[in-house]
Order: C-alpha cells, then sequence, then structure tokens
C-alpha cells in the first residue's frame, strides 16, 4: 500500500469506528482482527472481531470519552494514530496521550496495538 493508501485506510476505519458501521468495519479489518489494550480496565485485554471492536467503541461512548486524532504516523508496513484521549465523569477524569498502531495484512487491519501514557488513569477511569 502506498502512504496516502494507507493514511485512507486509517482515516475510514476511525470514522466507521465513529459511526458505529458494523459492515463498513468489516471493509476494513480481516476477520481475526484482535485489538489489544493494556491496564486491568473494562477497556483493558485484547477483544476479538468487529464485535469487540464495537463494544470498546460503546464503552468510550458510555464513559463519554472525547478521542482527538492529533496525527496519523504511516510506517513502512503499517500505519497509526497519535490520539488525545479526554473525559470526565462520575467525578473521574481522564487526560491521556496515546498510540494506536495498525497492523496491515494486505490492505486490511489485522492488528491494533494501543499504548498509553498513564495506564493507572486508564484503570481508574473505566471502572463499574
Amino acid at each position: 500500500m502506498t502512504t496516502e493508501q494507507k493514511r485512507e485506510l486509517a482515516i475510514d476505519f476511525a470514522t466507521a469506528l465513529k459511526a458505529r458501521n458494523t459492515e463498513l468495519l468489516q471493509s476494513f479489518v480481516t476477520e481475526d482482527v484482535v485489538w489489544s489494550l493494556p491496564g486491568t480496565s473494562l477497556m483493558s485485554g485484547e477483544v476479538h472481531g468487529v464485535d469487540g471492536i464495537l463494544m470498546r467503541a460503546e464503552i468510550l461512548d458510555a464513559f463519554e470519552v472525547n478521542v482527538q486524532i492529533e496525527h496519523i504516523v504511516v510506517g513502512y508496513k503499517d500505519v497509526g494514530f497519535l490520539l488525545h484521549n479526554t473525559g470526565r465523569k462520575d467525578g473521574r477524569l481522564l487526560d491521556e496521550h496515546l498510540t494506536t498502531i495498525l497492523t496491515l495484512r494486505g490492505n486490511k487491519i489485522q492488528r491494533l496495538d494501543t499504548l498509553l501514557s498513564d495506564v493507572p488513569m486508564l484503570n481508574a477511569y473505566f471502572v463499574k
């Protein structure tokens, strides 16, 4: 994939995720897609498939998280997001910088790995 195609895939994926468009998401990811996130919170661990990705989107919405894409970064084979996530819910505060790397297989996303600036903050924010 070209640099521009990788950027477009990342933007299209983010748009489909925000819209929670199952069919569109399925067109951008492999059937065995995995998304990992560190910590011990409701958001943490690995989720599998589009259903897992959509579950994460639901949690972000329920916890009133504002996801701001600051940059799209492109590697030799893969692409990623530099993000700033903020939120305030039930007296808790989220103000975190993170990176999500999208590992590609062909022209689809095979894996998402999210790296956080403050795992304890994530753990404290996403609790029942």
